[in-house]
């Protein structure tokens, strides 16, 4: 089973309701993932330790929903690059599970989720 993990900046609105996506993407096609969603000012209130780009690289794919994301997981926290996907999927006026928001996130994660 492959693990995924959904990082936005505050991991309320856009992360879970890109879990709920992918994981309707992986039903639909017979995929069994296992998810989870991070938040970038928890990562950045932790100074952005190399211990934790240790347990993130357990991940086998890190969606990132901004290009400033991926940078500081990969500059700084010491990620695997190759595991960091952005999507560039911004938040000025989401709403968790607002039917906009989750067109926009399976258009984008339909060829991620495998």
């Amino acid at each position: 089973m492959k693990k995924y993990l959904f990082i936005c900046w505050g991991g309320e609105i856009r992360s879970p309701t890109a879990t709920s996506v992918a994981k309707d993407i992986a039903k639909r096609n017979g995929i069994q993932i296992e998810t989870n969603i991070g938040a970038m000012c928890v990562i950045h209130s932790l100074g952005y330790l190399k211990s934790l780009g240790e347990e993130l690289n357990s991940y086998c794919k890190i969606i990132v929903m901004e290009p400033n994301m991926a940078e500081d997981l990969i500059n700084r926290c010491g990620v695997n690059k190759e595991k960091v996907y952005c999507i560039n999927v911004y938040e000025v006026g989401r709403e968790k599970n607002n039917p906009n928001l989750r067109e926009e996130l399976r258009i984008k994660l339909e060829k991620l989720i495998d």
